[in-house]
Parts: structure tokens; C-alpha cells; sequence
């Protein structure tokens, strides 16, 4: 390794090297967040962490990080932002009042924060985003909570425009009574004031008017302005016709998308929990039709599809379910359950299929499938659970209902006691090569043991052909509680067989004579064999709680996972959390980040944003809602990490006086390694010759070194001895020819 000269770290002018990254022309000026280098570790795997910056919250039991959401530039860096929301949020003497903030993607500076106004508002219940409502180029904001209290009344409820740019609020719509519960649900509709913004629609579950009690409504909001365009009011007692609202295809021939409110828990045409749905038209309101349960406690409505026109009417028709309904002759069935496809035109039944068993809860578990039996009509994969056949208990079954006429195409049992087969479906693609989908059964809760063998809570995760409903594949959980498929992630097709992978999370796992330690696994999509399988290290790692397929991290092509457990227990700490960094094609740890005090409980959020440090991934940030920082109780902490690690940068010996070795390790033999730092702040920033890099302007030069053949290179700086507590941003950048740029990842970093 050839290092280049020991140079001063705190120069304010560049040495004169022929280095592109001395001219600089974007600036940003950054907050300064303290990140501790050199402080030890809970276990060495942190060294490689690629920790970029950590944020943390300002007030006691704000809990930043609960909920992030990675929606918009709204500081105008070329950034996404994140936004934190956490509806138990308490502040300024409040008790979840709700707290809602802003933080920038790049260098987590606080943007904005608003919070909520009275106890219990839970202020961000719902948040979802909307279009530039003010015309200053930065998408808006909207929040809901039913349960916010304003304006005099008591869970009146309210939603909120908020500007993206600075958290102001642009306008309020509340409710006008007590408990009206306004903003109970919501959907975004088309644009009916043709005001080039899609308007909003706001449930009501509590209110009470036009005689009625407990009716409800649905309110047509716009968008731009917070202007009512029309209500339309339950037509009886008890029908809460606000719980819930979607949008669906045009059903009244208007050319605009129409409403559906619908509520299982609604009493209607003097039955008793029976539910309801009415259609409602998107331009005016207007009661299109209205459909009841036709018996006491069938929940009508606990789930409404738009399937499209099915019966050849022009117009789309809808799946319902009311999975407590009573069946078979004389109801002699209680909770058996039922799928219905109704006409979009009117409401009428075109189909039914019922369950055959006492509480199967008949389509509790479903999913819209393709055209299996190629009629042109979209079928429905149905999942039941708690179904009881072949003289076995809850050994559940899984099945394909044609979307034309409700018949099955197939239906497949489970064949364990407690199998639960059913439990949860997901759609991975063709996984056998027939060019049709198929479908992927888990249940992490079954039982699969036998008399010889007996298995509880082990898990099972089965593939099922589209076509025929015929076992592919299977897995079963090797172990009493292993909870195999807890937690599943679909990835790229690593094994190059043309099917997606599975990567199944177990945090409750016993492995290795461990408790709790989890163990993830991952298993190719085609035959289901396993391709890696990895455990936690210590009781309570709880490895696979949370999972999430991340950018490609180590250039093998594939896309990667990140996996997080708040509650592990590493280093000698106590529920300090963990997030890990996987290759999804060999499970292979690419990093890994353990949380630094007790109960900081990092990872209870994951997200993926923008690449800031310019290495050709997305970056992935992670809260921790109730750390414990700055003297502060549970403020809640944001932390980013790099997306990609190819060419990791670390640095040794960052104290006053000292000298400090700035590292990369994997680069090109032969080449040359720059290494420049910003005491202003991570970047963006172009160089004259076209080279991104992650620092801001002035970028001060450490030096350069050749990468020797083990691909490492270094350079040494001599700390000031004044220089505690300085923190600065440092990147590598590697140059080999006119056209070879590989760059480090960016670091913000503090002398201690």
C-alpha cells in the first residue's frame, strides 16, 4: 500500500492536486449531527455499518421514527425527504396529541414539525400524500384523524392540508358535531372541480343528522381548497355509512369514478349487524344503489374488489365478503362465511359461494388472481384457514373461484391438524414455467407434526400451481415455534432459474441452542430448496422480524434485504435492536448495525429513499421510535445507512493530535484512490468533469494513494489538537482512466 504524506486535516485550502473535486458549484449548507467514530462497538460486525448520519427527535416521547415515509424533495436538494409520523406522539404537555416531521434524506436535518392540538388527536392516523395543491413545485400533504378534537367539539375529527416545504397548514375540514369521527377513512377520487388537482373523500363513521343516529357520511373535499362539494348522509340508525370508502371503476355512465361506502358493523333494514354497501356517485353524491346483509351478523362488506365487468354489462362488478355470514340450509352453518360477485350496476347478486364448514369465515383470506381458465374474466384465489375437512381440525384450504360465475376451478385441503392451510397468500408470478401465475400458501402459525413427530407453531410455506392447484413445492419449519414464514420477502431470481426467491424471516426461532435468536432462510421460487439460511448470534436477535428487499448492495445483480428486530439483545445490551444488511442471493451479512445503548429499540421502521451518496443504490433508513437521546425520553432516533457497500471507507484514530488513517478496501489494483472531506456537509455536487460526489463545497483534499493488490489504499492526516468535537463528511473517490470512477461510501463523522 502506498500512502501519500501525512497532510494537516483542517487546511481551508485544497493542496494543489489534479483533482476534479476541487471545483465545486452546488452548495448546501448542512446541520451538523453528531455521529461518534471510534466509540467501541457491541460486536465487530458494526465496524463495516455503513452508517451515514442519525437524527433524533427534540422533545420527551416524540418517538420519531414509528412510521416513516419516503414521499418528496421538499428542501429542494434533488433528495427525497422522509417523513416521520407517529400518532401516539406526545408533546407540549399533551398525551398523543400526535407529532408529525419532516427530515432531510441527505444529512437528516429537521425540516418541519407540526403536532397535534388536543389530547388523543393522534394527529398522522392517516397521511397520505396529494399533488401540488399551492403551485410551489413540492408535492402537499394531507392528514386525518378521526379522533382529533377541535374547534369546541369532542372527536369531532378533521383532515389537513399540509405544505410540504415549511408543514404550514393550507386549510381544515372538521367535523361539526360531537363524535362524528370525521376522517374515519378516506380515498383520493378523480377530479370533479376540474381544477387539475384529484379531489378528496372523507368518511364519517359517527355522526348523527336527518334524524338519524349513528348514521354517518361521506363527504367529497376539494382538494385545492378544503371546499365541500357534496355530503351524502346514511338513510338509517346505526349504519356508520363513513367506516369505510374506495373508489372504483365509473359505475353510473359519467365518466368520473365512482364510491362505494361500506360498513360490516352497520345495522340495516332492521337486521342486526348485517352490513351494508352503497354506491355512491363520485361527481354529486348521488346514492347510486344500496345493498344489505341479509341476515343478522353476516358483516356484508367486510371487503369490497372492483373485479371489472364480468357479467358484460359495460360496467365493473364487485367482490364482497361477509365472512360471518351464517350458510347452508336453514343456516344451520354460524360463521361459515361467504364471496359474493355483485353487479356494479345496481347491486344485485350475479354469484355466491358460501363456506361448508361452522366458523370457516369463508374469503376472510383472498386475492385477485389472473385468468386461469382463460374466459376472459379475472379469477379469485381464496384462502380459508380455519376450514375443517378430511375429518382434520382447521386444516384449512385454499382454492380458485371463477371470476365469471363463482364455481371452483380447484380447490386444494390442507392435510395437518392446525395446518391452517390458507393463511396467507401472495402472488409470487410463474414459478414452474407453464406461463401461468401461481400461487404461494404460507401459514407461520400451523402445526405440522405427526403422532411420532409432533410440531407446534413450526410454519409452512407451500407453492401451489395456478393451473391445477397441484403441490409444486413445500417447507416445513423444522423445530416447535419456528414460525416459518413469520415474515416473507419475494426477491430477484438469484439462482438464474427465471423464478422470483423467497426469503422467509422466523424472529421467535430457537436455533443453535439459542432462544429467540431467529433465523432467516432463503429458498429458490422454482423448486423451493434452500439456497442460504442464516440465525441470529444471541437470545432474543430475533433475526427476520422485519424485512425488506432493498438496490443491489454488492453488485452481483441481484437486490438485497435489510432485516431489522427492535427488540434484539446484542453487545451486553438489552432490547438495543439490530439492522442487518443481506446478500439475497447467498445470505452472505453485507453489514450490520447493533443499536448502542439499551432499549433504543432500533429498527422498528424501514424505509428506502434516494441513493445520497452517490454509489448507485437507494439508501435505506431505519427508525428506532423509542430511543432514548440528548438527555431526552423516548424522542425516537432516524438512522441512514448506505444502500450499497462495494467500496467501504473507514477511518482510525480520529482524535486531537493524533494521527488519522482514512481506508478503502475492495478497489481496483493499480488505481488511484482520492480522499477529500466537507465540514460543511454531504452533497450533492457535480465536478467540471462530470463526477457526482457526496461532499458539499469547499471540499478539502486529504491526499492520494495508490491501490495496492489487495485492493486497499489509505492516506494519514494529522489531527489539530483543537479539533474535538468537529464533525465533517468524508468520501473516496477511485479514477482509473478517463472513464473508471468507483466512489466510496460517504461518512459524517466527529473527533472525539
Amino acid at each position: 500500500m502506498v500512502a501519500s504524506p501525512v497532510v494537516a486535516l483542517w487546511v481551508l485550502e485544497p493542496p494543489a492536486q489534479p483533482l476534479h473535486i476541487m471545483r465545486i458549484r452546488i452548495t448546501l449548507l448542512a446541520t451538523a449531527l453528531t455521529f461518534a467514530v471510534g466509540s467501541v462497538p457491541a460486536l465487530a460486525a458494526q465496524q463495516d455499518a455503513p452508517l451515514m448520519w442519525q437524527s433524533n427527535g427534540d422533545t420527551s416521547f416524540e418517538g420519531m421514527g414509528r412510521r416513516l415515509y419516503a414521499l418528496d424533495d421538499f428542501n429542494g436538494d434533488s433528495r427525497t425527504d422522509i417523513i416521520s409520523v407517529n400518532p401516539n406522539g406526545s408533546s407540549n404537555l399533551m398525551t398523543q396529541n400526535g407529532v408529525i416531521r419532516a427530515i432531510s434524506g441527505t444529512d437528516g436535518a429537521h425540516l418541519w414539525r407540526i403536532d397535534g392540538n388536543y389530547d388523543f388527536e393522534q394527529l398522522g392516523l392517516t397521511f397520505p400524500t396529494i399533488d401540488d395543491i399551492n403551485g410551489d413545485g413540492i408535492r402537499d400533504l394531507f392528514a386525518l384523524t378521526s379522533m382529533g378534537s377541535t374547534n369546541g367539539f369532542l372527536r369531532n375529527g378533521f383532515c389537513r392540508a399540509i405544505s410540504g416545504a415549511d408543514g404550514s397548514m393550507m386549510w381544515q375540514v372538521f367535523g361539526m358535531s360531537d363524535n362524528e369521527q370525521f376522517g374515519s377513512s378516506y380515498a383520493r377520487s378523480d377530479d370533479i372541480n376540474f381544477d387539475n388537482t384529484e379531489d378528496i373523500v372523507v368518511g364519517s363513521l359517527g355522526a348523527s343528522s336527518m334524524g338519524f343516529f349513528g348514521n354517518g357520511y361521506v363527504q367529497c373535499v376539494s382538494a385545492n381548497y378544503g371546499w365541500t362539494m357534496w355530503r351524502t348522509n346514511g338513510t338509517g340508525n346505526d349504519q356508520g355509512i363513513g367506516a369505510n370508502v374506495v373508489m372504483v371503476a365509473d359505475l353510473n355512465g359519467d365518466g368520473k369514478r365512482d364510491v362505494i361506502a361500506h360498513n360490516p358493523e352497520a345495522n340495516s333494514s332492521g337486521l342486526y349487524r348485517n352490513g351494508l354497501i352503497m354506491a355512491l356517485s363520485g361527481t354529486t353524491g348521488q346514492i347510486i344503489w344500496q345493498s344489505d346483509g341479509v341476515i343478522d351478523n353476516a358483516r356484508f362488506g367486510d371487503s369490497v374488489d372492483d373485479l371489472g365487468d364480468l357479467n358484460g354489462d359495460g360496467i365493473s362488478d364487485l367482490l364482497v365478503v361477509d365472512p360471518d355470514a351464517a350458510a347452508g340450509a336453514w343456516m344451520i352453518y354460524p360463521d361459515a362465511g361467504k364471496a359474493s360477485l355483485i353487479s356494479g350496476a345496481d347491486g344485485t347478486p350475479i354469484w355466491e359461494h358460501a363456506g361448508t364448514h361452522p366458523g370457516e369465515h369463508y374469503g376472510t383470506v383472498h386475492k385477485v388472481f389472473g385468468d386461469v381458465n382463460g374466459d376472459g374474466a379475472v379469477d379469485i384465489v381464496m384462502g380459508n384457514p380455519e376450514n375443517s375437512s378430511m375429518g382434520l381440525a382447521s386444516n384449512g384450504t385454499v382454492e380458485i373461484l371463477s371470476g365469471a360465475n363463482g364455481f371452483p376451478l380447484w380447490v386444494r385441503a390442507g392435510t395437518f391438524n392446525y395446518g391452517l392451510f390458507g393463511a396467507q397468500l401472495l402472488l409470487p408470478g410463474d414459478l414452474d414455467g407453464d406461463g401461468a401465475d401461481d400461487v404461494l400458501m404460507v401459514s407461520s402459525e400451523a402445526s405440522t407434526g405427526s403422532f411420532w413427530n409432533p410440531l407446534v407453531n413450526n410454519g409452512h410455506i407451500e407453492a401451489l400451481s395456478g393451473a391445477t392447484g397441484n403441490t409444486m413445492w413445500q417447507v416445513l419449519g423444522a423445530n416447535n415455534g419456528s414460525h416459518l414464514g413469520a415474515n416473507l420477502v419475494l426477491v430477484d431470481d438469484a439462482d438464474g432459474d427465471g423464478a422470483m426467491e423467497i426469503v422467509s424471516g422466523s424472529p421467535l426461532a430457537d436455533e443453535n441452542g439459542l432462544t429467540n435468536n431467529g433465523k432467516i432462510i432463503g429458498l429458490s421460487g422454482r423448486m423451493g430448496s434452500p439456497l442460504w439460511s442464516t440465525v441470529g448470534d444471541s437470545n432474543d436477535a430475533g433475526l427476520g422480524f422485519l424485512m425488506k428487499a432493498v438496490d443491489d448492495a454488492d453488485g452481483d445483480g441481484v437486490d438485497d434485504l435489510v432485516s431489522t428486530n427492535p427488540g434484539a439483545d446484542s453487545g451486553n445490551l438489552i432490547n438495543n435492536g439490530m439492522a442487518t444488511s443481506f446478500s439475497s442471493a447467498t445470505g452472505a451479512q453485507l453489514w450490520r448495525y447493533d443499536g448502542t445503548s439499551n432499549d433504543q429499540r432500533m429498527g422498528t421502521s424501514i424505509v428506502t429513499a434516494s441513493d445520497v451518496d452517490f454509489d448507485g443504490t437507494k439508501d435505506v433508513y431505519v427508525g428506532a421510535y423509542v430511543a432514548d437521546t440528548d438527555g431526552l425520553a423516548d424522542n425516537g432516533s432516524l438512522f441512514c445507512f448506505s444502500g450499497g457497500v462495494t467500496v467501504p471507507l473507514s477511518v482510525d484514530g480520529l482524535h486531537p493530535g493524533s494521527l488519522a488513517t482514512f481506508s478503502v478496501t475492495g478497489g481496483t489494483p493499480g488505481a488511484t484512490n482520492w480522499f477529500g472531506i466537507s465540514l460543511v456537509g454531504p452533497g450533492p455536487t457535480m465536478t467540471s468533469h462530470g463526477i457526482p460526489l457526496a461532499l458539499s463545497e469547499p471540499i478539502m483534499v486529504l491526499g492520494s494513494s495508490t491501490v495496492d493488490s489487495t485492493g486497499s489504499s489509505s492516506v494519514q492526516v494529522q489531527v489539530p489538537n483543537g479539533a474535538a468535537g468537529t464533525t465533517f463528511w468524508a468520501q473516496a473517490v477511485e479514477v482509473q482512466g478517463p472513464h473508471h470512477v468507483q466512489q466510496s461510501q460517504m461518512r459524517m463523522l466527529t473527533v472525539k
